[in-house]
């Protein structure tokens, strides 16, 4: 499993992208300490002169230049807005369930947005190649039928290009493997 601590995003505030602070999103569960972090870094107002005792006073919006992290990546929309609820409920389902962050990500470059139950579903894991996949599936599924003198003339490569063809997808760069459902 990824650690969350290396998603992060950079929070910026006036419509200045340069006017912001890097926040790990591990530290954050909503927009009050999102809040919280701009006021502690003087980067917006508090109800009080002393910026950290103070409550943060913004109602602007909360804007994001650029995240860091395979998953954060997958939740920022190319209008500098970033889904922290969405990406919470992502986090925590993979943290629950023991999953790679990379994994997930690689199923949302896929799928396009994230649901759990789908991924469960579609993942087969992770896989050298597309024959390789094809070699443990079809060894899985049918070898042991297969009488010892036929087994000679199976052709991985073939079966991986007719299972990639249509059923299933390799994400070349990270090695996972999906089911199309």
């Amino acid at each position: 499993m990824a650690d969350l601590s290396d998603e992060r995003a950079f929070y910026y505030v006036d419509g200045i992208p340069t006017k912001g602070v890097w926040i790990d999103l591990d530290s954050i569960t909503d927009e009050d300490d999102i809040k919280q972090a701009l006021a502690d870094a003087g980067l917006i107002p508090t109800d009080d002169e002393d910026q950290v005792t103070g409550t943060p006073q913004y109602d602007g919006d909360l804007l994001v230049a650029t995240v860091e992290g395979n998953l954060a990546k997958h939740f920022l929309s190319r209008y500098d807005t970033f889904d922290l609820k969405g990406f919470k409920e992502c986090a925590e389902e993979c943290d629950a369930e023991r999953i790679n962050y990379d994994h997930a990500a690689a199923y949302i470059d896929w799928a396009g947005s994230w649901n759990l139950r789908d991924f469960e579903d579609a993942r087969c894991g992770k896989y050298n190649s597309e024959v390789a996949y094809a070699e443990e599936l079809f060894d899985e599924c049918y070898l042991s039928n297969l009488p010892e003198s036929a087994r000679d003339y199976i052709d991985y490569e073939k079966f991986a290009r007719d299972l990639f063809a249509s059923d299933y997808y390799f994400d070349d760069d990270t090695g996972y493997v999906f089911r199309r459902c």
